[in-house]
């Protein structure tokens, strides 16, 4: 993994921190939940004017969610919060995710204030819940109402799943039938009048109910997918003079460190992106998906072989096993780009055929294609005759 020392840049950033530290003590990260915070937040950003950036990070949140990569969909959807507070609807579905994913993570502190700050919107503001998957829908069910009573998240009570199967049979109304056995026990001998004894009228009787058990799981909602993907736009200046304004007031804050460096990066200014993101890995050098922006912004700058360096450092078992599959073939076909783009003939056919093998090419077409690399790729592929 490689490091970044700037021993000039840390004196600039201390410099410039004591000059806005009386604006940075009135904005501390602990103080996000506040209402007056939340003003902050959407004063950069009008109603119904959300940057593209901010919900792609939105969307991305969700479907790294729904993978049950729980780290990268903390991290997309804190960030897609600091844009999303003029669309309320939006913004009440990001924060349940958010405090989900953080109740996955074990982290109860910020799944409890994402929720409860998720509740607080739909109940003032008349947003509806969320739509969830059954178990999703449920587990938020039971955090809210331990959250609720100051009671913990109690985990123990989590895999209730056939409580969930049940509840998918019908709507929102006959969801209290779950909670109530009696109205279960009292429908069975409607149906069946004689079944005074037990042994011998329930086996005939098994077969109805067995014929209809089927159709019931078929009318089971499916697992809500993510929404459709916004298209691949640059971020605008709301998003970017937003983040600016924010990492002003807390400049020590790496979610916004971050945050900026990607909208850079998207908006087509690597050298700002860069000079965000070398300081920031000294502090936290295995933050995999800033090495991969790091190594992009390299790429863009035509500066190959630290790209190189850093495409490479995530080409590793260990570190693409923490990576999404999305990010780690991406960093694949770039790495191939840098052998090619500094003429290394020799170990380009071996990179080509680690990228490509194990893949479906239209996989691989749409994740060179999503980072604008076609043509690229198809002078790489001409090079070696493929």
């Amino acid at each position: 993994m490689r490091r970044f020392f700037f021993p000039t840049a840390a004196l600039a950033a201390a410099a410039f921190a004591a000059w806005i530290g009386a604006v940075a003590a009135e904005a501390s990260p602990e103080a996000i939940g506040r209402p007056e915070i939340d003003a902050l937040r959407g004063a950069a950003i009008e109603a119904g004017q959300t940057d593209a950036f901010y919900l792609q990070r939105f969307q991305d949140g969700i479907k790294s969610y729904q993978e049950g990569r729980y780290d990268d969909a903390s991290r997309a959807l804190e960030i897609a919060l600091f844009g999303l507070t003029g669309d309320k609807p939006k913004l009440a579905e990001c924060l349940v995710y958010a405090g989900l994913s953080a109740h996955h993570q074990k982290n109860e502190a910020k799944s409890r204030e994402y929720l409860l700050r998720a509740r607080s919107l739909m109940d003032a503001s008349g947003v509806k819940k969320p739509a969830l998957s059954e178990r999703d829908s449920a587990l938020l069910d039971r955090l809210l109402a331990a959250y609720k009573t100051g009671a913990g998240s109690s985990p123990a009570k989590e895999p209730a799943a056939p409580a969930w199967t049940t509840v998918s049979a019908a709507n929102a109304p006959p969801a209290e039938a779950p909670a109530t056995k009696a109205p279960e026990r009292k429908a069975q001998p409607a149906k069946s009048p004689p079944s005074k004894t037990p042994a011998a009228n329930r086996v005939p009787e098994a077969a109805p109910p067995a014929k209809k058990a089927p159709a019931k799981t078929t009318t089971q909602p499916p697992v809500i997918a993510p929404p459709p993907l916004v298209a691949a736009t640059k971020p605008g200046t709301s998003a970017i003079a937003d983040l600016e304004k924010r990492l002003l007031a807390e400049p020590g804050n790496a979610a916004l460190t971050y945050a900026l460096a990607a909208a850079h990066l998207e908006s087509g200014d690597p050298a700002k992106a860069r000079r965000l993101l070398e300081p920031y890995l000294v502090k936290q050098p295995e933050d995999y998906g800033a090495v991969f922006l790091l190594a992009k912004a390299d790429f863009k700058l035509r500066r190959f072989k630290p790209a190189f360096e850093g495409f490479h450092a995530l080409s590793s078992p260990r570190v693409q096993g923490e990576l999404p599959p999305d990010t780690a073939l991406k960093a694949g076909v770039y790495r191939a780009l840098c052998l090619f783009r500094q003429g290394d003939r020799t170990s380009l056919p071996s990179a080509f055929a680690m990228v490509s093998s194990g893949v479906a090419p239209e996989i691989l077409e749409a994740a060179i294609s999503a980072e604008g690399l076609t043509a690229d790729w198809a002078a790489l592929r001409k090079a070696i005759g493929r």
